[in-house]
């Protein structure tokens, strides 16, 4: 006797295929099946029970596990992505299995291993907000809540999780710990490790695909565990499930921008509420996505509003740029507190969310500029050589001596990078040693734990660094901040940039006076009369999130509408175009503004030309049946065209 299965093939664009096998096979289980002439890995996902009618079924060639290695839930988890990203099973199996699991190998057993967890964990003493944030967040385990803890930076956010999660691994439960990026929260893994007793377990790129196989095979047995892990994780196998906590559930790293254009926190949400368990979105400053979601009686927001040092917040205070005479983009004001602040031994981070040396290599005589020649952007000048790097494609390139356009060699650096800014403050202050941390200087497997070491024994005291410091980190040293450049976020095309100004600063400022001191930040800018500038200076971020909502609500942009776009990619701009034009006659809704076909912000990459639909409505059922109708479409002859690459973004958090 043979029985019919439905299965997802990994590595396909096909939707599942039925193949015949043995009887009582398990859904949720790997095997190995012939697609054409090669053998791949799929996943049963049920029974196949419709009419065979007249065609001759192919066998399935062996089984791989023993267990499903997703349950019922994980797996409606995985079939919610599908639908909702509009994306074939063969992809989200991409996407969510790892390497190691999408190769035809038999999962090894494992033993299961002794985590101990002791019965009295190192928790420390919480004071009074923390005590009632936390009482809150208890009588939500054990079913399906969405808590919004909202705590300025230093406000103790990490202490609540570790109580939480102190509660859950005491049930016999599992924990999922979602971050931003692995490598910037070294201080809250140990800090967790400290306080719960036993080491959490970790998954993200960085591991080797053999090391990502055997967490995998570890988190499946259903074991007590913490597994913190970045955005990947969501789809780990987590049987015994108690809570999911986002940290800086605001941050745009929780946001896949290739392949199936996933949202991490959304799909935790959505996770959540199939495993019947709690999930707590942590951030000091809350996405407006998630405070609409309060606001519309979805979530409960809880709130931690006083530092656990007992430390003000910092105060901002401008420096008004205008007619300034700069010393590299560092103006007398900012120099002035830099050398006083070391004179009392403090440490100093500046924040430039630019690399490199400059932005721009330009020809003093005629203003031609170096650009790449596979993108519409200029290259970056870095002070090593290949000087000439793009930070979209990677291509690189020596500068040449001479101009290609005019021969001269009359070059000039535009705008400032981290690189170029150093050089500046060793030239200021000779006696200080400057500590960059940017892309660049932390390369290396090491390297980083290294560099932030450094701060936080205080032997660096003057540190220059991007977003990289911007979030998960805990300074006790640093008293000044200072923000270098503002001005440029505030003329963006992007809808969402005075957001992401508004929590880049508020997370900045949030490093200085982390210690016993009150912290200050300075921001330098141009334009010191803006009205958002002065929001910045003289507002809370909760007031300026508030505005920002209402701006949105009057517009119908997200989260009080909902929107999508679908880009075209090709080597003619011209066919490219006429594929969107095509796609264009093929759907009506008048539920649905389709505004394109337009140009990407970046309109050609690596040689390829972009074009966009841009998609927006009130009604997400319209919105998605209108896609779906797109999506369709290219599927007629008559409508694709060959050699256009098509990519969907659903609830796009930037514009391409």
């Amino acid at each position: 006797m043979s029985t019919r299965y439905r299965i997802a093939v990994t590595g396909t664009p096909l939707p599942p295929l039925t193949y015949q096998g043995e009887d009582n096979l398990a859904t949720g289980i790997r095997v190995i099946v012939p697609v054409g002439h090669r053998q791949q890995v799929g996943l049963i996902l049920g029974i196949d029970e419709h009419p065979l009618g007249k065609f001759t079924l192919r066998d399935i060639l062996a089984v791989l596990d023993t267990t499903p290695i997703w349950t019922t839930a994980e797996l409606a988890l995985l079939d919610w992505c599908s639908r909702y990203y509009h994306a074939n099973w063969g992809r989200v199996l991409e996407t969510a299995l790892p390497t190691a699991l999408r190769q035809a190998k038999i999962a090894k057993t494992i033993k299961r291993p002794l985590i101990a967890h002791p019965a009295q964990p190192n928790l420390v003493t919480l004071n009074t907000e923390q005590q009632q944030v936390l009482h809150s967040l208890q009588q939500q385990l054990d079913r399906f809540h969405v808590s919004l803890l909202e705590g300025v930076t230093g406000s103790g956010k990490t202490e609540v999780y570790a109580s939480i999660i102190s509660d859950v691994l005491t049930k016999g439960q599992q924990a999922l710990l979602l971050v931003p990026e692995i490598g910037l929260t070294p201080q809250m893994l140990a800090r967790l490790e400290q306080r719960l007793g036993t080491a959490p377990i970790a998954l993200h790129s960085g591991l080797t695909d053999a090391a990502r196989g055997k967490v995998w095979q570890l988190t499946r047995t259903g074991v007590p565990l913490l597994l913190i892990g970045t955005r990947s994780a969501i789809f780990a196998p987590l049987p015994n499930l108690g809570v999911i906590i986002v940290d800086e559930e605001h941050d745009a790293s929780y946001k896949q921008q290739d392949s199936i254009r996933y949202h991490a926190r959304d799909l935790a949400i959505m996770r959540a509420k199939l495993q019947n368990c709690s999930v707590i979105l942590g951030s000091a400053t809350p996405s407006l996505e998630s405070l609409a979601n309060v606001t519309q009686g979805k979530y409960q927001q809880l709130k931690l509003t006083q530092r656990a040092n007992r430390q003000p917040i910092p105060q901002l205070f401008a420096i008004d740029m205008r007619a300034q005479t700069l010393e590299g983009s560092l103006s007398p004001q900012l120099l002035t507190a830099i050398q006083n602040a070391l004179d009392h031994d403090e440490q100093v981070l500046l924040f430039l969310n630019r690399r490199g040396y400059a932005p721009v290599l330009l020809c003093h005589d005629c203003g031609h500029t170096l650009d790449c020649p596979a993108c519409d952007v200029p290259y970056t000048f870095h002070r090593t050589k290949p000087n000439l790097r793009c930070h979209h494609c990677g291509r690189v390139a020596h500068s040449p001596r001479e101009c290609p356009q005019c021969g001269s060699q009359n070059w000039h650096l535009v705008g400032q990078g981290t690189q170029r800014l150093e050089e500046v403050l060793m030239g200021h202050f000779p006696n200080t040693p400057v500590l960059r941390i940017d892309r660049d200087s932390a390369q290396g497997k090491n390297k980083l734990p290294e560099l932030l070491a450094q701060i936080r024994n205080g032997s660096a005291k003057l540190i220059l660094g991007t977003q990289m410091l911007a979030k998960g980190h805990d300074f006790a040293g640093i008293q000044l901040v200072g923000i270098i450049d503002v001005d440029s976020a505030l003329f963006a095309r992007d809808f969402r940039t005075l957001e992401r100004l508004a929590q880049l600063v508020t997370q900045v400022s949030g490093r200085a006076g982390r210690g016993n001191k009150a912290g200050k930040v300075l921001l330098q800018t141009h334009q010191p009369h803006h009205p958002f500038v002065q929001a910045l200076l003289t507002q809370s971020y909760d007031q300026i999130a508030q505005d920002l909502l209402a701006e949105r609500a009057q517009t119908h942009l997200p989260p009080f509408g909902h929107s999508a776009w679908l880009m075209a990619e090709g080597r003619k701009l011209e066919a490219v175009q006429q594929q969107l034009n095509r796609l264009l006659v093929q759907v009506s809704n008048p539920l649905v503004q389709l505004s394109g076909p337009m140009p990407a912000l970046m309109h050609r990459r690596q040689n390829y030309y972009r074009e966009l639909l841009w998609l927006q409505s009130d009604n997400r059922t319209a919105l998605h049946a209108t896609i779906s109708q797109l999506l369709d479409a290219l599927n007629q002859p008559s409508v694709a065209i060959s050699g256009i690459r098509i990519f969907l973004d659903i609830d796009p958090q930037d514009m391409p």
